[in-house]
């Protein structure tokens, strides 16, 4: 369940009794799903006017690898590919967590990919909503 991910993570989610659908990482609003990759890959497809909004992240790498959250259009977000945050350094066994809480936000229109440097496989998962901006 997301809600016990984010209590995991120490996320809290915003402090109102009501469900505030402005608000991109609402755990009663968002997906979440697996991440098994060993090449570049689109994570989540783009959706016309819309932008993914990264809420929470867990990776973990079985070799040495640089990882990065990139988004774009086209194959694997190739064309007018924009880097989320800075390659991530994996070791073996070593993982990467991060509760961006929304603040990593794709363009409208632009798919989610994952950049990988090397052909090692990264294990994972990633929460995420689609929404028309709300702001």
């Amino acid at each position: 369940s997301v809600g016990i991910l984010a209590l995991f993570f120490g996320i809290t989610a915003p402090k109102s009794n009501t469900l505030d659908f402005d608000y991109p990482c609402n755990p009663h609003l968002t997906s979440q799903f697996a991440i098994n990759h060993s090449a570049d890959t689109e994570l989540i497809v783009a959706t016309a006017g819309e932008r993914i909004y990264v809420c929470r992240v867990k990776l973990l790498s079985r070799g040495t690898v640089n990882v990065g959250f990139i988004y774009g259009t086209g194959t694997v977000c190739a064309t007018g590919l924009t880097l989320m945050e800075g390659a991530q350094a994996l070791t073996a066994q070593v993982g990467y967590i991060d509760a961006p809480d929304g603040v990593w936000k794709t363009a409208a229109g632009n798919a989610l990919c994952l950049d990988v440097s090397a052909a090692v496989e990264v294990d994972g998962y990633i929460v995420y909503r689609k929404m028309v901006d709300p702001y």
